[in-house]
């Protein structure tokens, strides 16, 4: 009986096993059954959904599925269900879409689809029965090898990887493989990903997981072969998942990376009922780094992949893997197209149409002889004719055609073995040195650079883009020219010579172009152009005496260049510095030409054989190399120092150096023997004065007239006229060392700006052109590398330069410099010494380094009253900058009675009317503006009728600050429009003293925006914050307070709009960095917390919102007084708060103290009165 019963309990047990096995096998397939195999191969497999042709440059987009998935399924979705029919047939049963090439491949815009290709990658994850024991690592590194081998084919095209879910974790993996491996390998495929795309992948895990990692275990009891370690590896905030994020975060900085997360939950059908939620959370779907894009869709997670239509998820992924495509074939052409051309086109070069049409025609054709080359032009002509600049002007007009373009100066074998180095060097190839015994020449097409360019010529093949040479001056065919002809069937030559015969040297076929003198309207127009002048505009008479020159010049191009230029410099008028029309230029253009025909036709003989003369009559360059050959004629054609003057002009910035300088100059060199003393006494004889103590300009005019005439340097437009140089011209004159002298350039430069600061800084009409002088002066690496007595004067002058300009980095640099030389010339209690140290104290106070600059204007005034008197105005001026610095920091008090003290000084000492008088009261108004003492603070501004006649003359910041209080007060009375007119009045007079840049005017741009928010231009406010933030930022940094308060304006507009995610974003990011910049405590923290008490409060946050608003009241109590109108406000919004949250007894207390006790009659009163008026648009966010 015990037997019998032990066997039913066998098999009873067996039975409870093997059926529910036998149930789970039937539910689970197996991949080792053919039915339910993947039916693409393992690796990598394309997408043929377009034929597109494989170039050698190009992009490879690889879609990688999830975690027990494959590329049969994982991309398509069900769109159609069909009942069975009589063959059975499943295929007739359900459509399915792949989005991938059923709609990614039509829709990819033809420039891409020609250059991209697309792939699926599968590999074996399944996980649910008979699994592999496989790894994630392991996935990645075959993710891995399977691109390097694809990338070994075609080693200069790029790859975006495209990952769901699991599959994203893949992908990272296989980037760590790639960035640890690629020293290794043949192809680095590390640098040539550039993009991956993550759906739904879980980079911190997923709380799912855990789940099925137990199901797989339970699965696995019944025998079924799963494998939960892979599921299980993917927990949430797993270690092995943290360190491979950390590891990657490390090796993908160079990575354009997109984060898709979904926004719905996903079912338990979706995922055989063991899981429902969000799969992958926001927070494990995203990165928290500057190169990664986070973009949510309206799906769940098994969704992210599976598009059935066009619908909007689709269209984000879509839209965002195109823009991808498009910016990494973009910057794959940038990056492999090579434009190694050193020169461009002559400014005033004068298009012929003819020939360029002739020449593109010409190169259209194929040579048929030949199979060496594909297409080669010759053009011949005189010299000075023009072949180069067509050239050129080709090459830049077909730029985009050729994806390299190589420019060979082939005058002689010393510039063709240059241009082939410089050509391998932009061409990235590696160039053994030249290792030839000395004494032995090596033949060109022996040369390293040479072999090694013509070579990659030649090995460009139809994967690649057409190239295009031009050998240009290739008048010398017996000196190695013909052995530079490149070849290779994707190439077009140009090659320029003086000699009609140069086709021979072409391969056969080779088409010619000659290229003649102009004709006469296109030498007219050349000429005509240097005086700014259209040939079809200028009146017949000015046209004849043009034409006359060109015909005396034989149509020349060159000859007709330089005679435009001589007659451009001889013919220029300009007025005194001094003058008011001094930014005007005034041009007689038929007086200058006929000047300049009557001395051709009556000296010509002299002008030919002078030095220039000869040059045009015998000329061998083109217009650009005329510099570098120029420089030596320089020396011998003026008793002036032309060479030097231009080496020294080519220390400052080349676009323009306004002649002001040198005006500006000769005024501080003899004001400053100190720093006359380091200048040279052929730049003190360019900048002397007259008689009457005015820069005498002939000198500096007759220097500067060669230069013109070999188009050395070119004359400048603008309120500040002067002249500029071309780039490779600074460079080659910078380098000069005229007859061999030891000149220290870098010193005679510092002395001679800081002569230029000094006088701009001296007077306040100046202040405009301090901003020109900033771009011309020498950096603070190059001035604290000199030596000498004056290098302490300089760097104080040049630092208080930068400082007035914003450079505050610059500035406190030199003003160190320059206080630690006056400290062991003059001692640290020097006068001189301690005003250094209040200018360094100044550069923090701009800096918003308000608590440094308190405690070094605290000793430096404690040492200045010793020295030079309590009442002394040095002294008092710098009390003023510490009244200023404690304000700054809230501590008004002590700030108001030592702005009033100061006052009182200046009043008793100097007058009322006295600008140090004025300035104190300015100073001391803003102090009593911000404590909201506003009756007391205008009593200190100038009234309304005594505007005018202040403006008249140099305007004083207290008038401005007057208009500024006006301006606020009319917007307090709701009169917005006449503040808007009052405002602008200002903002235009603040640009025309202070220039456009000035923190002082962008200051008004800032209440001009508040004005237009209060209007409701909500558009306009915003254009006018976010140009003046982009302004702001170029002046002062990315976290200068200045910024914050426009940011801060900027979320107000923001919230007005009702763009309340906008406004909250931009408030608590202002906020936090006030809070590291400033301090918790600061005041300007009392407007953002106000701001954002109100945002919260608008978004249904109601409780933050009302907790942080008693905060900033309890804040604005302590700070202003409770009877200040800020705490005022701040208490009726909180009374508004309180009523909205039904809290009537905090209401009426509140509304007790704002009002007193007559206004507290009964709650019933409050509450009828607050509900009929208060609404929630009654908040008004503070501006």
């Amino acid at each position: 009986m015990n037997v019998h019963l032990g066997l039913r309990e066998c098999i009873f047990a067996v039975l409870t096993v093997l059926i529910p096995r036998l149930a789970l096998q039937a539910l689970i397939p197996s991949r080792l059954d053919a039915q339910y195999a993947p039916k693409s191969d393992y690796g990598l497999g394309p997408a043929n959904c377009f034929n597109s042709t494989l170039t050698a440059t190009g992009l490879d987009i690889i879609f990688v599925h999830g975690l027990g998935s494959n590329p049969d399924t994982t991309w398509q979705r069900l769109v159609e269900s069909k009942s069975h029919d009589d063959s059975g047939d499943p295929s007739l049963e359900s459509r399915y879409v792949n989005w991938v090439t059923d709609f990614f491949c039509e829709d990819l815009p033809p420039h891409v689809q020609k250059n991209t290709r697309l792939f699926f990658y599968n590999y074996d994850s399944y996980w649910q029965r008979d699994a592999i024991q496989e790894r994630r690592t392991r996935l990645g590194q075959e993710l891995f090898q399977e691109v390097s081998s694809l990338a070994v084919k075609t080693p200069e095209r790029h790859f975006i990887l495209v990952g769901h879910s699991y599959g994203g974790l893949v992908i990272k993996d296989a980037i760590i493989q790639a960035q640890i491996f690629h020293p290794h390998r043949v192809v680095n495929i590390f640098q040539q990903i550039k993009a991956a795309v993550f759906l739904g992948t879980p980079h911190r895990g997923s709380a799912s997981a855990l789940q099925g990692a137990r199901v797989a275990q339970v699965l696995r009891l019944f025998g079924l072969g799963t494998f939960p370690e892979i599921v299980e590896a993917v927990r949430y905030d797993s270690v092995e998942l943290q360190d491979m994020h950390r590891r990657f975060e490390a090796t993908s900085d160079h990575l354009k990376i997109v984060n898709f997360f979904e926004k719905r939950e996903t079912a338990r059908a979706s995922c055989w009922g063991f899981c429902s939620g969000l799969v992958v959370k926001e927070q494990s779907a995203t990165m928290d780094r500057p190169n990664a894009e986070l973009i949510g869709l309206n799906t769940d997670h098994s969704g992210l992949n599976k598009f059935g239509e066009r619908n909007s998820n689709y269209k984000k992924l879509r839209n965002k893997l195109i823009e991808l495509a498009e910016a990494t074939l973009g910057d794959a052409w940038m990056s492999h197209s090579v434009y190694s051309v050193p020169e461009s086109t002559d400014s005033m070069y004068t298009e012929r149409r003819d020939l360029s049409k002739a020449l593109e025609a010409k190169l259209g054709k194929e040579l048929e002889e030949s199979t060496k080359i594909k297409h080669a032009v010759a053009i011949d002509g005189i010299g000075g004719a023009g072949k180069t600049q067509l050239a050129l002007r080709y090459a830049e007009a077909h730029r985009l055609q050729y994806d390299t373009i190589l420019w060979i100066d082939a005058g002689s074998a010393g510039t063709i073995k240059a241009s082939f180095y410089r050509c391998a060097r932009d061409l990235r190839l590696s160039v053994e040195p030249d290792r030839t015994t000395t004494g032995y020449q090596v033949s060109l097409k022996d040369d390293p650079a040479v072999h090694i360019v013509l070579t990659w010529l030649q090995n460009r093949n139809q994967l690649h883009g057409e190239w295009l040479v031009i050998l240009d001056n290739a008048d010398d065919f017996d000196g190695g020219v013909r052995d530079i002809i490149p070849s290779g069937v994707r190439g077009s030559v140009i090659l320029t010579s003086r000699d009609k015969e140069c086709v021979e040297i072409l391969p056969p076929g080779a088409q010619q172009l000659t290229v003649n003198i102009m004709t006469p309207p296109e030498s007219s127009s050349l000429l005509l152009r240097h005086l700014n002048l259209n040939t079809t505009e200028v009146p017949q008479d000015i046209q004849e005496v043009s034409l006359s020159i060109c015909e005396s010049l034989q149509h020349l191009p060159l000859a007709v260049r330089l005679a435009g230029a001589h007659t451009r410099s001889h013919c220029l008028k300009s007025a005194s510095p001094e003058d008011d029309r001094y930014s005007g230029i005034y041009i007689d253009p038929k007086g200058c030409l006929e000047q300049y025909l009557r001395n051709y036709q009556r000296h010509r003989d002299r002008l030919l054989k002078d030095e220039i003369s000869k040059r045009l009559s015998s000329y061998k360059f083109t217009i650009w190399t005329v510099w570098d050959s120029s420089l030596d004629a320089v020396d011998k054609m003026s008793s002036f120092p032309s060479r030097l003057l231009l080496t020294f002009l080519a220390h400052m910035d080349h676009t323009n150096i306004p002649e002001y300088i040198f005006y500006l100059a000769a005024g501080g060199l003899v004001s400053e023997p100190a720093l006359a003393s380091d200048v040279p006494q052929w730049l003190l004889e360019l900048v002397s004065l007259d008689e009457n103590g005015r820069w005498d300009r002939f000198t500096y005019d007759q220097t500067l007239q060669p230069l013109r005439l070999f188009g050395l340097i070119s004359d400048s437009r603008g309120d500040f006229p002067g002249v500029a140089m071309h780039s490779l011209v600074q460079w080659r004159a910078k380098i000069d060392n005229p007859s061999g002298a030891n000149y220290s350039w870098t010193l005679y430069h510092a002395s001679f700006m800081a002569a230029a600061s000094m006088q701009a800084l001296a007077e306040p009409r100046h202040v405009l052109f301090r901003w020109q002088i900033v771009p011309h002066l020498p950096p603070p690496k190059e001035l604290l590398s000199l030596e000498g007595g004056a290098i302490g004067l300089m760097c104080g002058i040049i630092g208080i330069m930068y400082r007035e300009c914003t450079r505050l980095k610059e500035a406190e640099e030199l003003i160190v410099h320059s206080i630690d030389k006056a400290n062991m010339a003059l001692g640290s209690e020097h006068p001189d010494t301690l005003a250094q140290k209040a200018g360094l104290a100044l550069v923090w106070y701009h800096n918003c380094q308000y608590e440094e600059a308190e405690r070094l204007l605290e000793r430096v005034g404690e040492a200045q009253e010793a020295v030079l008197g309590a009442e002394n105005a040095e002294t008092l001026s710098v009390k003023i900058l510490l009244a200023l610095s404690l304000w700054r920091q809230g501590q008004y008090n002590n700030a108001e009675n030592l702005l009033v003290y100061i006052l009182e000084v200046f009043n008793s000492t100097l007058g009322p009317d006295h600008s140090h008088s004025l300035s104190t009261r300015a100073h001391l108004a803003s102090v009593l503006f911000e404590r909201g003492n506003w009756k007391r603070a205008e009593e200190l501004l100038i009234p309304p009728h005594e505007w005018q006649e202040r403006l008249a003359g140099v305007v004083h910041p207290l008038v401005i600050l007057s208009m500024e209080h006006f301006a606020a007060s009319l917007s307090q009375q709701r009169r917005l429009a006449d503040a808007e007119e009052c405002l602008a009045y200002v903002l235009e007079t603040k640009r025309r003293v202070y220039g456009p840049e000035d923190p002082q005017t962008l200051e008004t741009m800032v209440a001009l925006g508040s004005i237009l928010t209060k209007e409701g231009r909500y558009a306009e406010a915003e254009v006018m914050t976010a140009d003046l933030l982009e302004m702001q930022k170029k002046v002062f940094g990315r976290e200068h307070p200045n910024i914050l308060t426009s940011m801060n304006s900027l979320a107000s507009i923001f919230y007005h709009q009702e763009r309340l995610t906008d406004a909250l974003e931009m408030m608590v990011n202002v906020m936090e960095t006030q809070k590291r910049v400033l301090g918790a405590e600061h005041p300007k923290m009392i407007r953002t917390m106000y701001n954002l008490a109100l945002i919260l409060f608008s978004q249904g946050q109601q409780t933050e919102g009302q907790r942080l608003l008693a905060h900033v009241v309890e804040m604005e109590r302590k700070l202003f007084g409770e009877g200040h109108p800020e705490t005022i406000a701040g208490m009726k919004d909180l009374i508004f708060m309180f009523t909205t949250q039904g809290r009537w007894l905090d209401a009426d207390e509140l509304l007790t103290r704002v009002f007193g006790s007559d206004s507290s009659d009964d709650l019933a009163f409050i509450r009828e009165q607050y509900k009929k008026i208060l609404r929630l648009d009654a908040i008004k966010i503070k501006l």
